[in-house]
């Protein structure tokens, strides 16, 4: 059983804190460039011509594309490896859904409503697939008795990434005018750039190795570095196998309706407040992102809590 006393802070190695920068960085790009759409709902509606009920479908289509490769797209990231190797494995599918993202910015491109939501469809598939990557590559750079204060820190990301996606969209229209609303998705692929470099020459078998060692040296529990197995044509026999595991189930199917009704929330903040409120395009996606802040709070209350939620 993972003891925390044996395991403070203080004795994280640097490796571990330089993996949970990286990958929380990452987050707060997925977070941008999944709910951005979401922001500029009544700037597309108004662009494109479309009813209350015609955005609704457009933003569910692009929001479902999230669900879509994140089972099997976290299988073939255990195939592939663990630790250093899923780094490595996250850095061409971080920079492919944000330079999808990069893409749509250009009118000639994304002109038609058609090629725009192929665009952020394609965009959400990267995303959703990059979740369970980036959480569980965050867990396996840190000790297994302080793997829930990772996770918790490593999820502050998402709120902070929302909540830029309101803010930068806001600045966009309000400065460049609302024709100009595509400038949005520009900025995500410009940091994920240098970002991905940097970790595809960070994560390596030595750097990872000596990590392992330094934390087993301290009296705690390095990650499990075993290679999965018997992984290949056998998908749904996972899902099945880790479905069937109840508290698993609960926590899957509560999360989910969770989600659920707060991408709800997110479509239809926008339009009320645009709407009903009569708030302009710029304030109305400023605004829209108000909660997020409660987000922030609710992650770092989390970082408080001495024991680990996750096990080994």
């Amino acid at each position: 059983m993972p003891n925390n006393k044996n395991a403070s802070l203080g004795k994280i190695h640097r490796f571990s804190w330089v993996s949970l920068l990286v990958c929380w960085m990452i987050w707060i790009l997925n977070a941008y460039d999944r709910e951005i759409v979401l922001r500029l709902g009544p700037t597309i509606s108004k662009h494109f011509d479309l009813s209350a009920d015609q955005w609704g479908t457009v933003a569910t289509v692009v929001m479902l594309a999230l669900a879509v490769l994140d089972i099997p797209g976290s299988i073939w990231s255990d195939r592939y490896g663990g630790g250093w190797k899923r780094a490595r494995f996250q850095v061409p599918l971080v920079l492919g859904y944000t330079a999808l993202s990069f893409l749509s910015g250009f009118k000639a491109l994304s002109g038609s409503l058609a090629s725009f939501i192929a665009l952020r469809v394609g965009v959400n598939l990267g995303a959703g697939w990059g979740e369970p990557v980036g959480v569980s590559n965050t867990a396996e750079w840190w000790p297994v008795e302080r793997r829930g204060f990772a996770l918790g820190a490593h999820h502050t990301g998402y709120p902070i990434g929302a909540m830029l996606s309101g803010i930068v969209a806001s600045f966009v229209i309000s400065t460049f005018g609302e024709e100009n609303w595509r400038y949005v998705f520009f900025f995500a692929f410009v940091v994920a750039l240098p970002l991905m470099i940097f970790w595809a020459r960070y994560s390596t078998a030595e750097r990872i190795t000596k990590l392992y060692v330094d934390i087993a040296a301290k009296g705690m529990t390095p990650p499990d570095s075993t290679p999965s197995t018997n992984v290949k044509g056998q998908v749904w026999k996972s899902v099945k196998a880790t479905l069937s595991n109840r508290n698993i189930a609960l926590t899957a199917g509560n999360t989910m309706l969770t989600q659920v009704v707060y991408m709800g929330v997110n479509i239809v903040l926008p339009a009320y407040l645009y709407n009903i409120l009569n708030l302009s395009l710029a304030e109305s996606a400023g605004m829209s992102v108000i909660f997020t802040l409660t987000g922030i709070l609710g992650q770092l209350i989390w970082l408080r809590c001495r024991t680990s939620l996750v096990g080994a």
